[in-house]
């Protein structure tokens, strides 16, 4: 909607005379590609909805689940699960077999690789997740801000101000999606 209204402003103030048409170009482009960005988003989301409903083996009226409006919030601390390795060979489904073959010893390893790097993968979805909430988003928020001061005293122009607002936008778009790693990888 901000840049939809920036490019209607952009609009008028060409057909007025107080600005230029790279200016209002500029304004539409950035429309532009937020319109296509939405698009897409909307694309990815039903790829991903149907991904899922396709590995749970889902159809028909078993396909409209539903989804909480939030994620859940990132833990404080960052997880910590003891042995993961042993737990994952105990309760494989070669250990329910009996004794192990070779192939069966062979899967074992493979499995507490894929372990440790489901493990590691989690934790640095942690940490980035993390960084993004607590540095780059407060950071747009206090350019976002500072912006909106020099705006205030006639110091820049509304563009620069939208531009501000789109990249906080950005900002908190980028941490929803690290936090839907996080839980991702949490879960697996």
């Amino acid at each position: 909607d901000a840049e939809k209204a920036g490019a209607e402003l952009a609009n008028e103030q060409y057909r007025s005379g107080t600005t230029d048409r790279l200016a209002q170009a500029q304004q539409h482009l950035a429309y532009a590609e937020t319109y296509k960005a939405a698009v897409e988003a909307r694309r990815e989301a039903v790829e991903k909805r149907e991904a899922l409903n396709r590995l749970l083996n889902l159809s028909g009226e078993q396909t409209g689940w539903g989804l909480p409006d939030r994620l859940p919030e990132l833990p404080t601390e960052r997880p910590v699960f003891a042995d993961l390795e042993t737990f994952a060979v105990v309760n494989s489904v070669e250990a329910y077999t009996g004794r192990a073959s070779r192939d069966q010893i062979a899967s074992g390893a493979h499995l507490r690789s894929k372990v440790r790097e489901a493990y590691h993968r989690m934790l640095a979805a942690y940490d980035i997740a993390r960084f993004q909430r607590d540095t780059v988003v407060p950071l747009t928020e206090t350019a976002l801000g500072e912006l909106q001061l020099n705006y205030n005293a006639m110091l820049l122009d509304v563009y620069e101000l939208l531009d501000a607002t789109r990249e906080q936008i950005e900002a908190g778009k980028e941490y929803v999606s690290t936090l839907a790693d996080f839980w991702i990888a949490h879960a697996g």
